[in-house]
């Protein structure tokens, strides 16, 4: 065989390796689709046409899936029984399901109805289409499609000794280590095996080192050197170098450029009509999309790339399989894919990810997915999940996080969150996941976005999914824990359990030994309304019992002619809105019972104040502050009217005169003569106008109005000195 009659004949080879022969129609392989639309399926499968080829294959996979009552065997009549479900282009997560199953066969699938399948745990409708679709694609490819190659007739043995002129040194070599793989086949009593079948564990080292040779040869050993250099790039090249002149720069510009130059511009750099340069473009694209469906070696190409693309890759992962991927096509300046793709509408490329059939349905594809593998908390387990193919399982992983956050979720170690909208939907999958109680910072710390604590206590108190198990700890309603209530309600609910009366010490220890609290809070709350303690026995109060503690008897409360004003220090908390606690003497002050709240009239509308808890409280005095422009740290005076009115006005500034500064700490009108200030003072906690300044000393000092006696002792110091 001279040089020529060997690429004559490895031409013959090649080709009847890609032409397909006689295929039948696609109603002659599923008889079962006939009325489902003849027209459509009674056409010949051609897999040449790649764009209807696996386009039709996923839609028979879906009409199977709603077969409920028909076996895999009916619906895919060419299912071969040995084939290696394993070894099919699925999912890791399809894998598992048949692993799981005892299903790793086509012969154990066969016998298995749709509805048979429907019930395996983590097999939903797409995952179930997806499988029938890569079974009936290696039931196509495993029919007879090609013309079978006689291996001896293309090297031309006559016998198993080669010929003298076997052509090329290649062929020669390649002969004789056949030969030697034939002779020990024969000698160990295995005529009938394949020459390069699995290897027998006692196979002798020098025949190991045969099949190494063998699977050593390669396409720059065997092809003249002008056809090794030819990669898809080359070829590609050269079919557009068959076109005219004008083919590559509108080819590069406008069909294959990544943004396209407008008609009437290349017109003018043409010279001609914009018409005109669209007639050429697609006799251009007509012209390629002939040539790479016509030429055996690209369709082949084509039809892998296509196979590959099963739902979601990553361009380079299909560039390290078929490295031509990324050659440039020269004359038009762009890698071979992105040419490919132009062509193929089977798969869109969008940022580096080859997405079939395109961005929008590979994302629904996998929030559907990811929908039905989450709980009902909105948290998908990897595991549950179908990964990104790679060459590398831990790229796999990598490529496959940042695909989810391409569609929109949220990764969280090992999970994927379906619902992070709100703070809420957050916080349930996050407990989900962790499967135990948590603190609201332990929560927040998985959170991508700061949130704050008190913004996340206030969602989670909302929720009927969350409950708080303790004080500040957070657990799922469905786990069935005892949710905490606060002290107050734990002691209500104690005390009906056991007949209204409990032993204090009883109650102590329950309620320490269920939540978070101090013996001291709970002791505390069992002794004010609406409870009361005799003779160590908590029960609840036979009447709404107001405490002792007067206005007079109260440290910064004081007494105007028509108003009690009562002197605090703006804090964080006022200017944030929140309600802040009043003195007990305030009880007596407003004529409250406990459990009652009560609106006063105010400049800026009604205020709120309230004895519901151990302690009355103020309503939010947020939009007062606001409007009278106080800030943090200033002193005012809350201002309770003997008409029931309410307001805040500002503490007088100090001079620094002794005297002058406590009359003003007091809200006392400013006055000249020293018994003038003794009066006032007097009369505003509650004593006789006229008193004693060692009274008057006494009294503040009992109260607790300390700022006020060290100004009044200065002022005695000061006198006596001078």
């Amino acid at each position: 065989m001279t040089g020529n009659d060997y690429t004559e004949a490895f031409e013959d080879f090649s080709g009847s390796l890609y032409q397909d022969e006689e295929r039948s129609t696609w109603l002659d392989v599923f008889p079962w689709m006939a009325g489902l639309d003849d027209l459509k399926w009674d056409v010949r499968i051609d897999p040449d046409d790649t764009g209807n080829y696996f386009s039709r294959i996923d839609d028979i996979a879906l009409l199977a899936a709603e077969q409920a009552h028909m076996t895999v065997g009916e619906l895919i009549p060419d299912l071969p029984a040995s084939l290696d479900l394993l070894d099919i282009a699925i999912t890791a997560s399809i894998q598992r399901a048949l692993i799981d199953n005892g299903v790793v066969t086509g012969q154990d699938l066969a016998t298995l109805t749709i509805e048979d399948i429907a019930d395996w745990h983590k097999l939903g409708a797409t995952r179930r289409a997806s499988l029938l679709s890569a079974v009936i694609h290696r039931s196509l490819e495993a029919a007879p499609e090609v013309t079978e190659v006689d291996v001896d007739e293309l090297l031309e043995w006559d016998s198993m000794e080669p010929a003298a002129d076997s052509g090329p040194a290649w062929v020669a070599h390649l002969a004789e280590q056949l030969q030697r793989l034939a002779e020990w086949n024969v000698a160990i009593g295995l005529p009938d095996a394949p020459l390069l079948g699995p290897q027998q564990p006692f196979t002798p080292a020098q025949i190991t080192e045969v099949r190494a040779d063998i699977e050593r040869i390669s396409a720059v050993g065997v092809l003249p050197p002008e056809r090794a250099s030819k990669d898809l790039s080359v070829l590609i090249d050269e079919e557009i170098a068959k076109l005219d002149e004008r083919a590559p720069l509108i080819l590069r510009k406008r069909t294959f450029a990544d943004t396209p130059a407008n008609l009437q511009s290349l017109g003018d750099e043409l010279d001609l009509t914009r018409e005109r340069v669209r007639q050429l473009e697609n006799q251009y694209k007509d012209a390629l999309l002939a040539a790479l469906n016509g030429n055996t070696v690209m369709a082949a190409v084509i039809r892998s790339v296509n196979a590959m693309v099963q739902s979601v890759v990553r361009i380079e992962d299909l560039q390290l399989r078929i490295p031509a991927l990324a050659e440039e096509v020269t004359s038009v300046g762009q890698p071979v894919w992105r040419v490919l793709d132009r062509f193929d509408d089977q798969y869109e490329i969008v940022d580096g990810w080859c997405l079939r059939p395109s961005e929008e349905e590979a994302v629904a594809r996998t929030i559907s997915q990811v929908e039905e593998a989450a709980d009902e908390f909105g948290a998908a387990s990897f595991l549950d999940v179908d990964k990104v193919p790679t060459s590398d399982e831990s790229d796999s992983l990598l490529r496959t996080k940042k695909w989810l956050i391409r569609c929109g979720f949220t990764i969280l170690d090992d999970h994927v969150l379906v619902h992070t909208g709100s703070v809420q939907d957050y916080g349930a999958a996050i407990l989900s996941i962790e499967g135990t109680p948590m603190t609201t910072a332990e929560i927040l710390e998985k959170f991508e976005e700061e949130r704050t604590i008190r913004t996340a206590r206030n969602a989670f108190a909302k929720d009927e999914r969350i409950e708080r198990t303790d004080l500040d700890t957070w657990g799922l309603v469905a786990w069935g824990l005892d949710s905490y209530m606060g002290i107050k309600p734990a002691i209500r609910k104690i005390l009906e359990r056991e007949g209204g009366e409990v032993p204090l010490r009883k109650l102590i220890e329950e309620i320490t030994s269920s939540f978070t609290v101090s013996e001291k809070s709970v002791m505390s709350y069992a002794m004010q309304q609406p409870f009361e303690s005799n003779g160590g026995v908590v029960s609840l109060a036979s009447k709404s019992k107001r405490p002792d503690r007067q206005p007079e008897d109260t440290a910064r409360m004081f007494r105007r002619w028509n108003s009690w004003i009562h002197r605090i220090t703006i804090n964080s908390e006022h200017l944030r809105g929140s309600a802040s606690p009043l003195p007990t003497a305030a009880i007596n002050l407003l004529d409250l019972d406990h459990g009652q709240s009560r609106t006063l009239p105010s400049p800026m509308g009604g205020q709120t104040v309230g004895w519901t808890g151990p302690q009355p409280y103020l309503g939010t005095i947020r939009r007062i502050l606001h409007e009278q422009d106080f800030e943090e740290g200033d002193d005012v005076f809350l201002v309770f009217r003997n008409d029931g009115h309410f307001d805040i006005e500002p503490v007088a500034e100090l001079t620094g005169a002794p005297l002058d500064d406590a009359l003003r700490l007091a809200g006392g009108r400013p006055a000249r003569a020293v018994a003038t200030v003794r009066d006032r003072l007097a009369t505003a906690i509650g004593l006789d106008a006229g008193a004693e300044v060692t009274d008057i000393i006494a009294a503040l000092t009992k109260r607790g109005d300390d700022d006020i006696v060290t100004l009044l002792e200065r002022h005695r110091n000061e006198k006596a000195g001078s």
